[in-house]
Order: C-alpha cells, then structure tokens, then sequence
C-alpha cells in the first residue's frame, strides 16, 4: 500500500529534506513524496545582502526553479501541490520564518510577491543617498558593510546598536567576534549610532524620506530605512495548542510534534535548536533518518542533539570578514575567501542539480571549504622546486585596485572639490602629470646578456656592481641558493648520488648541471661529499651500526640528546606499527589540513604534505600555513617539516622523527608540536597498536578518519567546523 508524506515548505530544509527521502527512502519502499509550497522558485538567501545591491548577482542565479531539482526523479514518486485537499501517513512542517518588517530578505510567499519587492528594495537603496539599518544582528551588520564596501562615502550608511559593540544582544557571541566586526565597520565608514534602540519611524513628509526616531532622543531623516530587527515564524495555520508560549512548534526530542503520533516540524519553525542556518544540515539529516525508520519499519526513531556552538559568519564586502565556531574565531581570511569573495562566483554555477544534492550541505560551510580548501586538495604532484633555465621579456602588472579602494573618500572629495563628475575624469585631467611621474619614478634594471647569444635582448647587459655578464652566472654558479635548514635539498643544487648522467650533447653552449663528466670526474665528487642525498639519512645523525643493537631506552636517549640543542628540533622515537598506520593513511591522503589555536584570536589553519623517498627510506611532513600556501601555491615556504626514518623499521620496530621548525615563519615550537600531535591523531597514529579502542574514543577515532577521507576526495560533508570541533575535543 502507498504511503504519502507531505513536506509544507520549500526552503533551506524542506527541499533538501523531500530530495533525501526522494533518492534514499522512496526506492527502498512504496512512498509517494509530497511538497507543498507558494512559490515555484527556490530563494537563494543567503546571498540576499549582497544581492540587494543592484546588479551584483542576477536573479536567476538567485531564483533558482524548483521543478528543475525534481527532474531526475520518476514522475509518480511526486506532486506539484496543486491538489487542494490531500491526505498523509506523515506530514513534516518546513515552512520557515520571514523578516518582522516584511523586508524580502527571506521569502514573502508567491515567487511573483518575493521578486516584486525584492526589486522595489533595490530600486530604493539605488536612488537613497542615506541608508539606516536597525539593529545590528548578522543580518543588519552585513547589510551595512556590503553597502558600505560597495557605495563608499557616495551613500551614507548609519547602524543603529542598542549596545556599544554590533552583535552584543546575540548570545555566545565572543568579544573578540565583536570588536573585530565594530573595527572593520568603522574601517568601512560606516556611521554608527550606539547604546539607542529605534522607537518610531515615520514618513518625514520630504521628498519620500523617512524619520526614525532613537530612544536617546536623536532623530535620523533618512532616504531609506531598513528594520531588521528579528524574524516572525510561518507557523498561522498550525493550531495554538502545538505551539510553545514563544509561538515555536512544539517539539519531541526525536522531532516530531508534541501531542501528535505523524507531525514533524525542522528549521526556523520548531523549537528544539537556535534559528541559524548552521544547524539545518544536522536537522535534516537526522529528521530523514527517522522517517526511513518509520516507513521502513524494523528500528524506532531516535532523539536528536542540538548543537551548543554557537556558529557564524559574517563578510562585510569582499575585503572584511570574520566568524565563530563554538569558542574559536576564524581569521577573516578564512571567511572572505569562502563566503566574501566567492559568494557571487560560486553563485553562478549554483543550478538546480546543486540545491538538489543528496545532503546539501549548509551553503556558508561549504562557500568555505570549497574555494579555500579544494584546489590544494587536488594538487597531488605539487612541486617546490624549480629550476631557471632562461627568462625573457618577463613583465607582469596589476592595477593597484587595493589602493584605489582605499583612498576612494579622498579621491571622490578632490574630484567633486575640482568640478569633475567621478575619479576616472580627474584621472583623465591628470594623466600628464601621472604619466611624468612614473617616468621620473621608474628605474630600469638591465638583466644580464646571456653568452653567445646570437640576439641583443633589449636593456640586457651586466646587472649592478658586475663588470661582464659571465660574473652574474658564477656568482653562485647557476644555481637556486639552499634555504638553510631545508632538509629537501634542491635538485639543481648538487646531484643526488647514484643519479644517471645525461650525457652532455656535442657543441652545446651551455653546460647542464652534471652533464659532460666522466666517471674518473664523478667518482672524485663523491669522494669529496659533493654528491650527497637530497635528504639526510639517519646515518647522518647517528652511526646505525654501533646503536643498532642498543636496548631501546638507550637507543631512546641517544636520539633525544641529539637533538637537544636548540628548541626548534622535534624529535621522538615511535613504534613501527604506529607509523605503519600513518604511512598507509598517507598514502591515501596526502594532503590535509589542520588548526592551530591562538587564544583570543580563533584558529589558524595550516596545510599539511606527504612526501615519501625510497631511497632514503623516509617519509617528510611539509607544514604551510594556509595563506601561505593559497598566495604562493607551488613556491609556498614550509615552518616546519618532519622527516621519519625507517632504517630500523623491520629490525627494531622502531622509527626516528627528527623536525625543524623555521625561525621567522610565524610559528612557535609549541605549536609545531601540536600539529605533529593532531598529525598523529588524524592519520591513526593515536590508536594504533592498541587491542581494540572502545567507547567515545573509538568514535572519536572514525569521525577523524571519516574527515581524513573526505578531504582527499573532494566529498562536500567534510566542513572546516567538523575539523575545528573534533581539534577541540583532542585538546
């Protein structure tokens, strides 16, 4: 017999709810899936302060048709909603919340209602010359800095705050979130009218304007006036005694709707969790389960666990961002890159496939994994060397847009001061002087004439302080300098030993590295220590033949004076069978990425490398710092390697970790060894060797190694809030 479950509501969690039970439940039983909604499009809202601005996104990459997320499934698993009477075996309340004022912010209803007043709103924000915002929640503060971002001092933008920082009325909220978010509005100019409430607003009766009124006696005449000041739930039809004294959908632990036996209720309507949209993902996973289990029969549903994190996200432009998950808070670049500057690129391959995944994540979390994260995690050959065999006529320019926006102020105000209409005109009236000034500015620094070269490369000649162009070549012999302390030496600096020699070809000007010896020639610089491994072995620590045969705790001791000298080294001795899980966990996963916290500034987030050499009998661990590594990829500078030797590996049961961390990269030996600790933790090492772990930590250990696994296959439920929580648990 077919069973009906009808879903009210086609937002953040009743579309992605009907697509799981669409893809996961209806195949395994007779389930007719049912979603009841006013409007035929999808709102994409969570772009919606950004999208306010005219122009910015367009709508149908913010409109998204619903009937395009359905087209993969069958016909008869599905219904429109047309029918005006239906009947259910389970019924799921998603019906969501709306803006108090009425703002199109979240959906009014009709997707012809919702894009009516969606385009009035920005209609009225285009014409205004000044825009106030009332109060200063996420919503309203981002509002306020994206329009401040964009429209600079042509527009004057004023938000009100009941209390002296933004976001002080939000609980969980940390200071440091707070006073972040207040210096970045002020670097934006935003106008910032603190410890006032609004009490009135009404029509000025000029020109269209608006009088707002503040509890401190202030009045604000503004050309438009923007209250966000909370939400209303869609929760009319649902009969009084259902509800809580707060007007939220009474709830179950299991979710389901107190006093009924088939009623369900997720999202902004229910009353079990916070109204964020962090926590829809974690609701509908869950809410599917337990309705699998209902129509599936053989187990009974279980409770659901609010989070008590407090999560948020909050980008003012592209340039200002910050964020919080539980009681870390993110660097801002975390947050711009994900959410701030790739809100509107992403957005424009977001179809309709996307909203219809089979666990949509939550858009904030995966905007910031996915830009940050995801082309490091896919650079499987990265490599940190080169070598420079020729350069010519390389030039390379930017337009120092950096600049210009932040002297926009003072350029509008000379360009006004001097009659001209916009920046592009006074740059215009000035380009004669611009132009001199570079000239008297630029200095040419000629690059060395290559010998033998047949064509003059223009402005080419001896560089300064060097008579003949032969001089800058043996300078240091034509070769990229060693880094020192780098333990990887680079390949054009001395040959490897025991590499082929590529013989030198006859009548070629220019001598390769290692080219054109004979073997009397090669024996000699191996004899003098010229030729030596691209990374030092163990014997290059310790003689492997005299303490082989050292009871371990000797053997221990001797490692650990080795590299006692100077607080930059790592070093420990670590059972074979531990490394073993490591490396085979390595090999699968390459590339991760690990937090390191710093107390009152959130989480730093680092990139992490396996290299594995043969020859050597190692395995290396490069630790980048993200930003590091995002702004210079392959030519990133680690702050501290690894190295693991495996000469004893068989015989004693043991490997040797020996590691550097640099002096002046930004990282602290103790935070060195708390990455080698999460390294640990993360790739298995932790629990290897143990008979068998039970309880929290067994758990512990597959949520770590669920993330490991994610990450290296681009799969969209590993998020930077899981890798941040399961970092907390360990500490």
């Amino acid at each position: 017999m077919t069973k009906t479950v009808i879903t009210l509501g086609a937002g953040w969690a009743g579309l992605p709810l009907v697509h799981k039970l669409l893809k996961y439940t209806a195949p395994k039983t007779d389930l007719k899936v049912v979603l009841v909604t006013p409007s035929t499009h999808s709102f994409w809202n969570v772009a919606a302060t950004r999208g306010i601005i005219p122009g910015v996104i367009p709508d149908e990459q913010l409109f998204l048709p619903i009937k395009e997320v359905f087209k993969q499934y069958p016909p008869d698993k599905k219904e429109d909603g047309s029918v005006q009477q239906l009947q259910y075996d389970q019924l799921v309340i998603a019906t969501g919340s709306r803006v108090t004022s009425g703002l199109p912010l979240k959906p009014l209803g009709a997707h012809a209602s919702t894009l009516s007043a969606w385009h009035g709103l920005q209609q009225r924000i285009q014409a205004s010359k000044s825009i106030v915002i009332a109060v200063a929640g996420a919503t309203s503060v981002e509002v306020a800095g994206e329009l401040a971002a964009k429209y600079g001092s042509s527009k004057q933008i004023t938000l009100v705050m009941s209390k002296s920082k933004p976001l002080s009325d939000q609980g969980g909220t940390l200071a440091s979130v707070r006073r972040a978010i207040d210096a970045d509005l002020q670097k934006l100019v935003v106008h910032i009218a603190r410890g006032a409430r609004v009490t009135d607003d009404s029509d000025s009766g000029s020109h269209g304007q608006t009088m707002v009124r503040l509890s401190n006696g202030a009045e604000l005449k503004t050309d438009c006036y923007l209250p966000l000041h909370g939400i209303r739930l869609n929760a009319s039809f649902v009969p009084e005694e259902l509800l809580d004294e707060m007007g939220n959908v009474s709830q179950e632990p299991t979710m389901k709707v107190k006093n009924t036996k088939n009623i369900w209720a997720i999202g902004d309507v229910g009353s079990l969790e916070t109204k964020q949209l962090t926590v829809t993902d974690a609701q509908i996973i869950h809410l599917a389960s337990n309705l699998d289990a209902v129509f599936m029969g053989g187990r009974s549903p279980t409770p659901y666990t609010p989070s008590d994190k407090t999560t948020l996200f909050v980008s003012l432009g592209t340039k200002f961002a910050t964020g919080q998950i539980g009681n870390w808070k993110l660097f801002g670049f975390v947050v711009s890159w994900g959410q701030g500057e790739k809100t509107t690129l992403d957005l424009s391959h977001l179809r309709a496939k996307h909203v219809a995944m089979a666990s949509i994540r939550t858009p904030i979390l995966r905007h910031l994994t996915q830009p940050t994260l995801r082309a490091a995690r896919f650079v499987t050959h990265q490599r940190r060397w080169a070598q420079v065999h020729d350069v010519r006529f390389l030039a390379t320019t930017r337009p120092s847009q950096d600049v210009l926006d932040r002297y926009r102020s003072k350029l509008d105000e000379k360009a006004h001061s001097e009659g001209f209409e916009s920046i592009d005109k006074l740059k215009s009236a000035y380009a004669d002087k611009i132009r001199e000034a570079h000239k008297r500015d630029a200095v040419d620094f000629p690059i060395p004439q290559a010998p033998e070269t047949p064509v003059k490369q223009p402005f080419r000649g001896p560089l300064p302080g060097l008579e003949t162009p032969g001089e800058a070549g043996e300078a240091n012999g034509g070769r990229i300098p060693q880094a020192p302390e780098t333990p990887v030496t680079q390949p054009n600096v001395e040959s490897p030993l025991g590499q082929p020699e590529i013989p030198q070809a006859d009548g070629t000007p220019v001598t390769q590295p290692n080219k054109g010896q004979d073997a009397t020639q090669q024996a000699a610089r191996r004899a003098s220590g010229a030729d030596k491994a691209q990374i030092k072995m163990l014997d290059d620590y310790i003689n492997v033949e005299k303490v082989r045969d050292l009871p371990e705790p000797e053997l221990t001791a001797i490692w650990r004076l080795r590299h006692a000298q100077s607080e930059h080294k790592l070093c420990a001795v670590a059972p074979a069978a531990a490394y073993r899980t490591m490396e085979q966990a390595a090999r699968e996963a390459p590339q991760f990425v690990l937090p390191v916290p710093h107390e009152g500034q959130g989480a730093e987030i680092h990139f992490v490398q396996w290299t594995f050499d043969a020859p050597s009998r190692t395995s290396t661990v490069l630790f980048t710092q993200l930003a590091e590594y995002k702004a210079r990829g392959e030519f990133a500078q680690p702050h501290t390697t690894v190295t693991h030797h495996l000469d004893l590996a068989d015989e004693r049961g043991l490997v040797f970790m020996q590691g550097q961390v640099m002096e002046g990269r930004g990282i602290q030996p103790e935070q060195a060894k708390w990455l080698v600790l999460c390294l640990q933790r993360f790739y298995g090492g932790w629990e290897a060797g143990e008979a068998e772990v039970q309880g929290e930590r067994k758990q512990r250990a597959e949520e770590r190694k669920k993330l490991l696994s994610w990450f290296a296959s681009g799969d969209e439920r590993f998020t930077v809030e899981k890798l941040l929580e399961e970092a907390e648990r360990m500490g």
